[in-house]
């Protein structure tokens, strides 16, 4: 009995042993498998966030204090190509009701269907008219320039040619007020439907839709691209209101345009000229240049900046007189001759030209001396959507 009792006791510890021996392997592999799970959730959490928050907000360029997100660049990019793809549809509709322009329009298309094609290419185009858009906000802040929200709501109205209709529903509404049609006119005459505030409500809100869907755009992002416009609009003004400038150095010259093929007689031309020969006489009869050789190769007067920069340059750094070497520019050979210089007033269209040119050359000025950087890390992120297809699909589908 008593080793019978013993063996038993034995027997019992080594049970009891296995069984804590098994539950602690159990605890450990359920430990083990939690921790394995809970890496994977992190690393798809981690891949999650990676693609839809990090990667999105992490800068493409930077403007001084400034950054431009791949989020920002994505959703300019795809409303760029939107644009591009209803110029495409519009000019593809038109192609069947034209004659001489049809070739012209080919070529448009052709130019598009390029654009869309090179995903990286178009989002560089338009970061650089982002980098420009930060540099309108700084020096628009700077001036305490400012858009209202009045002013975007119009803009909005405009976008969607609303605000025409409101305008010439009240001009219509004048000319019955003077002048009311018979009942005869009123029945001949079709009816255009009106283009009621519901029906823009809800042309606004499809858009909305077709934004959001296609390009990641919310409201707030529609407008401010509309308030973005209106501001670089009213610093432009400021710009060209500011420009004082009423009157340049300028040149009163005429020239002799012969092709490059024909070097020794442009050089025979030159010395005939400088010898004194009527140089109205040698234009006549040797420049290639129609729209002026009848009248002696006569160019009137002109500022700097108005021929192409060869030229410009050695016209306005010669003496008067024959300049005494041949000129070459991208037309051909050119025999020149310098008859008058003089700071005169420039004409009005020429003032025009010079104030829209201010704002073009702050642009180029505050590019050169702001912090820019360009980061070169995204162009493989840079969206080749919506193509053509997804643009007929919904086209079909509305």
């Amino acid at each position: 009995m008593g080793s019978k009792g013993v063996g038993s006791g034995v027997w019992l510890r080594w049970r009891m042993y296995q069984g804590s021996r098994e539950s602690k392997l159990r605890l450990l592999l359920l430990v083990s498998t939690a921790g394995v799970a809970l890496v994977v959730f992190t690393l798809l959490a981690y891949g999650i966030l990676q693609q839809y928050w990090f990667t999105p907000n992490r800068a493409v360029a930077t403007v001084g204090d400034h950054s431009i997100s791949l989020r920002t660049l994505q959703q300019h990019t795809r409303f760029r190509r939107l644009q591009l793809l209803n110029e495409y549809v519009t000019y593809s509709e038109m192609l069947n009701y034209l004659g001489e322009q049809r070739d012209q329009l080919q070529v448009r298309l052709e130019q598009i269907d390029e654009e869309l094609n090179q995903p990286a290419v178009l989002s560089r185009q338009v970061l650089e008219q982002l980098v420009v858009s930060e540099l309108v906000s700084v020096e628009a802040a700077a001036r305490g320039i400012t858009v209202t929200e009045d002013e975007i709501e119009i803009a909005v109205n405009q976008y969607f040619g609303y605000e025409d209709v409101l305008e010439s529903d009240v001009s219509s509404s004048i000319v019955l007020d003077t002048e009311l049609p018979s009942t005869s006119e009123l029945t001949s005459v079709p009816t255009p439907t009106a283009y009621t505030e519901a029906a823009y409500r809800e042309n606004y809100t499809r858009h909305l839709g077709t934004l959001r869907a296609e390009t990641g755009m919310n409201e707030e992002d529609f407008r401010g691209m509309l308030e973005q416009g209106l501001m670089s609009t009213k610093l432009r003004e400021a710009m060209e209101s500011e420009y004082r400038i009423v009157q340049e150095e300028q040149v009163h010259a005429r020239h002799i345009l012969l092709p490059v093929r024909d070097l020794a007689i442009a050089q025979s031309v030159l010395t005939r000229a400088l010898a004194g020969d009527d140089f109205p006489a040698l234009a006549s009869e040797f420049s290639m240049d129609a729209t002026n050789s009848a009248r002696g190769g006569d160019l009137g007067w002109f500022p700097r900046g108005q021929m192409v920069a060869t030229f410009d340059k050695a016209v306005f750094s010669s003496e008067i007189g024959v300049i005494p070497e041949l000129v070459a520019t991208q037309f051909g050979l050119h025999v020149i001759d310098i008859i008058a210089k003089e700071v005169r007033p420039l004409p009005e269209y020429m003032l025009v030209q010079r104030r829209r040119q201010a704002f073009t050359d702050w642009i180029s000025t505050s590019r050169a001396q702001e912090s820019i950087e360009i980061l070169e890390w995204w162009e493989d992120f840079a969206p080749a959507e919506p193509t053509l297809q997804d643009f007929y699909a919904r086209l079909q589908s509305e």
